[in-house]
């Protein structure tokens, strides 16, 4: 009986030894499966800009999206990375820069680490650059001075930190440090700069320098690990050249140059093997090299086998689907709120760069001297814009820099638009994006959102869809009514021509013309008094020249110091008698007038951070400079309505020292 039963037991034990196993492939499978559903890096995590979540929805409702949650965050470039149901970003506020853990289905903070002081919170790039990584239960971070840190994963306290700034004596980068930190083979790998050390290596559990290699200038351009012939690389996108190193010892295999003098780059490079494709950004094109291993020897060389002008990338980065590149073709620099960036959303092919189709038009005029543009847009509805990637289940997941929402049909033939809404408006978006658990995470300097890409058949989607409405600031478009034109390069300083050029004009009409029409109009009509129709001729002047010659002259014209400098005239004027012509002010009113004066010169800055002029606050440096002059102007006036010509001569010396303190100060900073 025992006998017989023996089979029995033995195909008992075998069902269970079975079942145990099929229980660890599905948990294995599990794993895996979620795995693929984090976003470890910035570019996703094989660096390529590609996700692996599957269930895309292919249309939204009216309303969008679901949306699991919009919060406050503060200032900054960095992205979002996530696993295991928490994400992570770095952010400023008053009080310092942060990095922070957030749950991704509430956008709850879990803890945040404090590392630094704010990052320039008065300039027009505010905050952290670069995003953190995600590696083997740690996360790692840099810092705009070229930092690195090393956190623990649940409850973010400090492993170790590094200054690799300081430690190689790396010059800063002009708009501060931006790369990510990149993991591999149990290494965190940096451009850093300085004397041999274009790249790092650093120990992934300690910090320490495991190697450091090359002496080129960096850029903005973290490092990119790729395989060659089964051999591990990094490669280096510099400031002026391209190199290419060894992971394990970091010796340097070959190096092509791919610019001169000053150059910026951002963008991802595409890797395919043997090939490497780069781009550049505002019209410098793209280029396609091969990579072959050198017979006989341990180096390897670029070849050049390709060379086009368009597919120009900046801040967002190209994505290779299959044989065809996707990505915004760049023709200047970046945008403001109210001028999307000129360009098309184009696919090329990879090996070839012939272009396959185009998306958009240039958006803006060029005017005649083709240093300024109109700064009104022309847009169409259809014009995708300047945009970050994903590739995601067949689709391209694009959100560009006015906050919206865009996803499309991957086609190597043809655009094909699926759906699109905007979820972050009233603010540009430079933020690489990300994809965690079929959550779209992306933020801008005041609000960061959590949206729900999916085909929406869970529940607990269905519930929380509604639960949240993201705040959409309404943007007036002020540069369309003020400036009507501004400079071609949004966020150039003017070089020595055009201060030169604006100086003569306000010197011209507000000091030589406007005069002898005043005086003029004062002979004729006897109650006008000469001095006050002057200052009503250079007041208008002051405010309203940029407009007029921006919508009638379509030139950029700076007129604004005029009205700076005559507010100044008066409140100097104002808080002293006259030569006892008349008496002297109350103390309490010429304090009124000081803080009018105050509130002038902070609207004027206000002003100038709006229209992203980036020489808002250089001419307010001119006033401690002038002050001697205009008592000169104080002594020279009279009572009796005329200007006379002591008076204008030292008005004129006044301003001009006024005008070029200011100017200079642009001159030496940019």
């Amino acid at each position: 009986m025992l006998g017989k039963l023996k089979p029995y037991h033995n195909s008992y034990g075998q069902s269970c030894w079975a079942a145990v196993w099929l229980l660890v492939c599905y948990g294995v499978f599990l794993k895996s499966s979620f795995a693929q559903d984090s976003w470890q890096f910035f570019r996703g995590n094989r660096f390529d800009g590609h996700s692996d979540a599957v269930g895309i929805a292919d249309r939204w409702s009216e309303k969008g999206p679901p949306v699991f949650w919009s919060r406050e965050l503060g200032s900054g470039y960095s992205g979002f990375v996530g696993e295991d149901g928490r994400v992570f970003t770095q952010y400023q506020s008053l009080s310092g820069q942060f990095v922070t853990c957030l749950d991704l289905k509430s956008g709850a903070t879990i803890w945040e680490h404090r590392y630094a002081w704010p990052y320039k919170p008065a300039s027009l790039y505010p905050g952290p650059r670069s995003t953190p990584t995600l590696a083997d239960g740690y996360l790692f971070y840099t810092t705009p001075t070229a930092q690195i840190g090393c956190l623990n994963l649940q409850n973010g306290k400090l492993i170790w930190e590094r200054d690799l700034g300081t430690q190689f004596k790396a010059p800063p980068v002009e708009f501060g440090y931006a790369c990510s930190p990149v993991c591999a083979d149990g290494r965190v790998l940096l451009p850093v700069g300085g004397k041999n050390a274009s790249m790092v290596a650093l120990d992934q559990l300690t910090g320490e320098v495991i190697w450091h290699s090359g002496n080129e200038a960096i850029s903005y351009c973290s490092a990119y690990p790729i395989e060659f012939q089964g051999r591990s690389l990094v490669v280096g996108y510099f400031k002026n050249k391209l190199c290419i190193y060894d992971r394990s010892n970091g010796n340097e295999l070959t190096q092509v140059q791919v610019s001169n003098d000053y150059d910026e780059h951002s963008a991802w490079p595409i890797y395919r093997e043997p090939y490497l494709w780069i781009s550049g950004p505002f019209r410098a094109g793209s280029k396609l090299y091969r990579i072959d291993q050198d017979e006989g020897r341990d180096t390897i060389s670029l070849r050049r086998i390709d060379s086009s002008s368009i597919m120009s990338n900046d801040v967002a980065s190209s994505v290779l689907v299959d044989d065809a590149l996707y990505g915004f073709d760049l023709k200047d620099v970046q945008s403001k709120v109210h001028r999307p960036s000129r360009g098309r959303f184009i696919c090329i092919d990879f090996l070839s760069g012939d272009l396959k189709w185009a998306n958009g038009s240039l958006g803006r005029r060029l005017q005649r001297d083709e240093q300024t543009v109109a700064s009104k847009q022309r847009v169409n509805d259809s014009d995708v814009g300047h945009c970050s990637v994903i590739h995601a289940d067949g689709k391209l997941v694009l959100f560009n820099d006015t906050g919206e929402l865009i996803l499309c049909r991957v086609d190597p033939n043809e655009f094909k638009p699926l759906d699109r809404c905007r979820i972050l408006g009233g603010e540009i978006c430079w933020v690489q994006p990300a994809i965690v658990d079929q959550c779209f995470l992306v933020r801008n300097h005041t609000t960061a959102v959590c949206v729900y890409l999916g085909n929406n058949k869970n529940e607990e989607i269905d519930q929380l869809k509604l639960a949240v409405e993201i705040p959409q600031p309404k943007y007036v478009d002020l540069a369309a009514w003020i400036l009507g034109t501004e400079p071609k390069y949004a966020m150039t300083a003017p070089g020595g021509h055009w201060l030169s050029w604006w100086y003569l004009i306000s010197v011209g009409l507000g000091w030589m013309v406007f005069p002898l029409v005043a005086w003029g109009i004062s002979r004729s009509i006897k109650q006008l008094s000469q001095v006050t129709l002057l200052r009503v001729l250079q007041v208008t002047l002051g405010i309203l020249g940029m407009t007029i010659s921006g919508h009638f002259l379509g030139q950029f014209y700076f007129s604004w110091p005029i009205f700076l400098f005559l507010a100044f005239e008066w409140v100097v004027f104002a808080a002293h008698d006259k030569q006892n012509q008349a008496p002297k002010m109350h103390p309490l009113l010429a304090r009124v007038w000081l803080v009018c004066f105050l509130i002038l010169c902070y609207t004027y800055f206000w002003f100038c951070r709006r229209l992203s002029l980036a020489f808002e606050w250089t001419f307010l440096m001119g006033f401690p400079f002038a002050l001697p002059f205009l008592w000169w102007v104080r002594r020279a006036s009279n009572s009796s309505g005329t200007y006379p010509i002591k008076k204008w001569f030292f008005e004129l010396i006044a301003f001009s020292i006024f005008y070029w303190v200011g100017a200079g100060v642009i001159l030496w900073k940019y």
